[in-house]
């Protein structure tokens, strides 16, 4: 289970109160009514489902690590946007850090601050010098994604990226049925109990106070 995947389930269920769980699945790609429709459950086959989620994450997770370590995998698309000047070497020469931008938000950021003092101190030669400077970034940076982008696709990894993102999706939908999942004994509540705690994946789901309460109320209960 990825970083992100987790903290997005442990910052739902702190906003989240016990009852809203089940309105509040849409927005993990599933829709409330097949939840509910599928509270009947039973724990046992709840539990059968969200192994074989874990297992089709856990492969999909081998393979893009895998397309990741394709021999010629382009490194991050970046472009050096400047430098920070971070002293003197012993010859006198100056040591300089390069500053490189990611993205074109950034590339942006820095084109507005210094097209502000290019005309505060410069006048419009430096402005227009600072434009063409960050308009060539612009291009090497979309250059240089567009080529990784196409790499990416080449080897599978962008399908193998939506796959892999699609079976995160399965998982968290495989999590829900079994938070609803009502045991029918005190046995099968004991079995759930244990699967989530032990669980990485649903631990995340019952981690904190808040959490706890919502996997106690909204599935803990044994149904007469």
């Amino acid at each position: 289970m990825d970083t992100q995947t987790l903290s997005s389930r442990r910052t739902f269920l702190k906003a989240a109160p016990a009852a809203a769980i089940l309105a509040a699945l849409p927005v993990v790609a599933f829709a409330g009514q097949a939840i509910a429709a599928r509270t009947s459950l039973s724990v046992a086959d709840a539990i059968v489902q969200h192994k074989a989620a874990m297992r089709a994450v856990r492969r999909h997770n081998r393979l893009v690590s895998r397309l990741y370590r394709t021999p010629g995998y382009p490194p991050h698309p970046r472009v050096q946007i400047g430098y920070l000047l971070r002293g003197k070497a012993a010859d006198g020469s100056d040591i300089r850090e390069p500053i490189y931008a990611y993205d074109h938000e950034r590339i942006d950021q820095d084109r507005a601050m210094w097209m502000a003092s290019s005309q505060s101190f410069g006048g419009d030669a430096y402005a227009e010098k600072y434009r063409a400077k960050f308009a060539k970034h612009h291009r090497q940076l979309t250059l240089l994604i567009r080529a990784r982008n196409r790499f990416e696709r080449s080897i599978g990894l962008t399908a193998a990226l939506e796959a892999e993102k699609a079976a995160y999706d399965a998982e968290t939908r495989a999590s829900a049925r079994l938070i609803l999942a009502r045991p029918r004994s005190a046995a099968e509540a004991e079995a759930k109990r244990r699967y989530i705690t032990r669980n990485a994946a649903m631990r995340d789901w019952s981690e904190g106070a808040d959490a706890a309460r919502t996997v106690r109320d909204l599935s803990c209960e044994v149904v007469d």
